[in-house]
């Protein structure tokens, strides 16, 4: 499963939620006047999403790529199905096709 980081823990999940820490629209005059202990903290929270980001990422590639391979199985073995069944359609004895009907008396 995709592991997904909250903003307390990780949980199985379709998406993250937003930290509470989360400052939309920092301004510099905001950033300016913080206490360098929160920058320090607030650089840490930025580093450690980028890093859950960067793995969320790498298992999306992952999985996109298995999919990708399945796909392409998928499609080789509807096709030999396809060309399988027609065959046996083909060499049946007593089944009709456009090109060779049974007659009416039959």
């Amino acid at each position: 499963g995709l592991w997904i980081r909250t903003a307390t823990a990780w949980s199985c999940g379709s998406h993250p939620k937003k930290s509470p820490k989360t400052a939309p629209g920092m301004t510099l005059e905001r950033f300016l006047k913080m206490d360098p202990n929160d920058i320090s903290s607030r650089i840490e929270e930025l580093e450690s999403h980028s890093a859950f980001q960067d793995e969320l990422h790498s298992q999306l590639n992952e999985i996109v790529a298995r999919q990708d391979r399945e796909i392409i199985e998928l499609k080789r073995q509807l096709k030999n199905l396809s060309e399988r069944l027609k065959h046996l359609g083909d060499s049946s004895p007593g089944t009709e096709t456009l090109a060779n009907p049974i007659p009416p008396h039959y």
